[in-house]
Order: C-alpha cells, then sequence, then structure tokens
C-alpha cells in the first residue's frame, strides 16, 4: 500500500492523506478527461448485505461530455449523487471525508469539489460518525483533468477504505493545445464550410469544446454560410459574455477562413463538386437565390478580412505615421500582429480601414 500512495509523480498530486490500508489485494482505477479540464463527478453507492462490503464507483465529467464508470467492482446501488461545477469553471481540488459507524461496520465517504479556486459545498453522499477530512488542490494555474481512485479492505472490522489523488495540467499549455482547429476529416465535416449546416456548425464547436453553446447558434440559425458575418455583438448575443472568449472564437474564425475559401482556379478536391449547390445564375436547376446570396455575402466577408488582416499587420506603423488617428491600428497590431487581425478589425471597427488604404 506503501508503495502505491507513497509518491508524486508528475503532475500527480499525490494521496489525500486519508487513513488507508488493506490486507487483500488493492483496486486503483484511473479516469482521465482527453482533453480539456474536469467540470464535475459523479458517485454511486452501493452495499453488500452477505459481506458488509460499501462500495464507491465515480466518473468524471469533461467540458460537457460524461466518460464511463471508473470499473471498481460495484452491486446493490443505493445512492447517486452529480454535482458539477458552475459554468465556465473547472475542478481545481478535492476534498473527502470519511465516516464509520460500528455497528453495521459502515463505512461512509462525501466529497466536495474546488471550482476555478472556489470551494462548494459536499455533495451529501449519505455520511454518518465523521472520522477525519482531508483534501487537496492543484498548484497555481493549473487545472484537474484526472482522479485515481484506491480501495482497500481490511478482514477485521469489515473496512473498507479510499484514498484519492488529483492529476494537474497546466492551464496555459491546455489553451495552446486546443488553439489549431480539430481535424475537419475526422468530424466528417466538408473542408467547404460554407455550406456546413447548423448540425454540421455545432460539431465543430463541441470539436473546440464550445459544445454548450451549439444550442444558440442552431436557435439564431446560424451556419457555415453565415458564421463568417457574425460580429462581436451578434457572438455576445450567441452567449460569448467574456471578452477572451470572444476574442478566442475570432481568432478561430479567421484560421477556418482559409479553409472556406475555396480557390477560383486550379483542381477542385475531390467531393467539392457535390459540396455547394448551383446558383441560378449557372443555370442550376436546385438554387435559390437566398442560399447564394448568403453564402456570397459569407465568402465576400472572410476574404475581405483575411486581405485586411494581411495588409493591416505589414502597414499598420506606416499607416499610423501617417495618420495620427489611426493609433489604435498600430496598438492593436502589436498586440495581435498578423496572426488575429480579425480581432483588430472587430475591436477597431472603421479605423482599421485606414491601415488597409
Amino acid at each position: 500500500v506503501a508503495s502505491l500512495l507513497g509518491y508524486a509523480s508528475a503532475g500527480w498530486t499525490g494521496a489525500l492523506g486519508l487513513t488507508f490500508e488493506s490486507n487483500k489485494p488493492v483496486e486503483a482505477k484511473s479516469l482521465f478527461c482527453p482533453s480539456g479540464f474536469i467540470t464535475g463527478i459523479r458517485v454511486k453507492y452501493g452495499r453488500t448485505r452477505d459481506e458488509d462490503r460499501d462500495l464507491y464507483d465515480f466518473k468524471l465529467k469533461c467540458g460537457q461530455r460524461w466518460t464511463s464508470w471508473s470499473g471498481l467492482w460495484f452491486k446493490n446501488e443505493l445512492e447517486d449523487k452529480t454535482y458539477e461545477c458552475p459554468a465556465k469553471m473547472y475542478v481545481t481540488g478535492i476534498e473527502v471525508k470519511r465516516g464509520r459507524r460500528e455497528w453495521g461496520d459502515k463505512d461512509t465517504y462525501d466529497f466536495k469539489l474546488q471550482c476555478s479556486g472556489v470551494w462548494q459545498d459536499f455533495m451529501g453522499m449519505k455520511f454518518g460518525g465523521q472520522q477525519e477530512q482531508a483534501g487537496t488542490e492543484c498548484p497555481s494555474g493549473e487545472g484537474t483533468s484526472g482522479l485515481k481512485v484506491f480501495r482497500g479492505f481490511v478482514d477485521w472490522g469489515d473496512k473498507d477504505l479510499y484514498e484519492f489523488e488529483l492529476n494537474c495540467k497546466s492551464i496555459a499549455a491546455n489553451l495552446a493545445s486546443i488553439r489549431g482547429l480539430p481535424d475537419l476529416k475526422m468530424l466528417g465535416l466538408q473542408r467547404n464550410v460554407l455550406v456546413w449546416d447548423g448540425e454540421q456548425l455545432g460539431a465543430w464547436l463541441e470539436a473546440l469544446g464550445l459544445g454548450d453553446l451549439a444550442p444558440s447558434f442552431l436557435h439564431h440559425n446560424v451556419n457555415g454560410g453565415t458564421v463568417f458575418l457574425l460580429t462581436e455583438e451578434h457572438l455576445r448575443d450567441l452567449g460569448f459574455s467574456v471578452v477572451g472568449d470572444r476574442l478566442y472564437f475570432i481568432e478561430l474564425l479567421t484560421q477556418l477562413c482559409g479553409i472556406a475559401e475555396t480557390p477560383r482556379h486550379g483542381p477542385r478536391r475531390a467531393g467539392d463538386e457535390m459540396s455547394e449547390p448551383a446558383s441560378p445564375r449557372d443555370g442550376g436547376a436546385h438554387g435559390t437565390g437566398t442560399t447564394t446570396s448568403s453564402r456570397g455575402r459569407a465568402r465576400s466577408a472572410c476574404s475581405s478580412r483575411r486581405t485586411r488582416c494581411r495588409r493591416f499587420g505589414r502597414s499598420a506603423s506606416r499607416c499610423s505615421r501617417r495618420r495620427g488617428a489611426s493609433r489604435t491600428c498600430a496598438r492593436c497590431s502589436r498586440l495581435w500582429g498578423s496572426r488575429s487581425t480579425l480581432s483588430c478589425s472587430s475591436s477597431t471597427g472603421s479605423r482599421a480601414t485606414c491601415c488597409s488604404t
């Protein structure tokens, strides 16, 4: 048992420090979020009558999705509790209290989470005869991405004992890892973004970790043909209440813009022939003026924003020297560079136009 619990490898916090022993093989299970951080936990409790075993099993919520159960041996479910962090928050710590009632040899546990540095209430599992309480939290600037559970059993007294540790990872490193666009091919999405419907756009948002906003996009009829027309004001209405989230999404739109633009000359990619309905101008029997107009505006907006982005990044300083009123352009360029001038265009408004003239 000591060899299992007496260390803290890279990323792991080490055991909480609860009483733990076992005269039978220790069960150990680990749960991980494939990306992002833990945002909730679900705990179920069961008890066997013949062996007086108190059994717990766990699953994690990663972003908007739940993992499977840990796989600890379990039967006779008596209780099932869930706790989720408030919106936009993630788990940064855990605290566990252990209870014991000698009559009936009943061992109980209750749990509470720390969400983005703020301790929440205990889950409210059935509990009695508190013996001890212990907790741990990730270092500053890190979030929880995994949970390890140990279960031991002592024959004398029929004791079921549990111990826990967290896996922490850098928030900055995690954000950097998801900055890039997800692989459209793996998501089953066409490269021609302009023909995505609302469901396909929602799948892309889910892959970015923004799945909670997908229903809002659907409600407002935003799809691949209109997503490039969005402004910061629109994003606010769609649920992006935090400035950083809006800037992050605008940056992603800038990257997606390059995929959406289909070359006017040269061979088309396989599958592109059927990706967009023919326009009435081309004699297409199924084209609609509304759809073509919408996609045309989106393509035009995308193209003009990328062009402005390139010019803005190169000529902002010269523009600033020529026109004193355009200092905002230079400041925005220093902050964002040519990497995300779509953000600059949105934040500086028409003043960014001077940098492209």
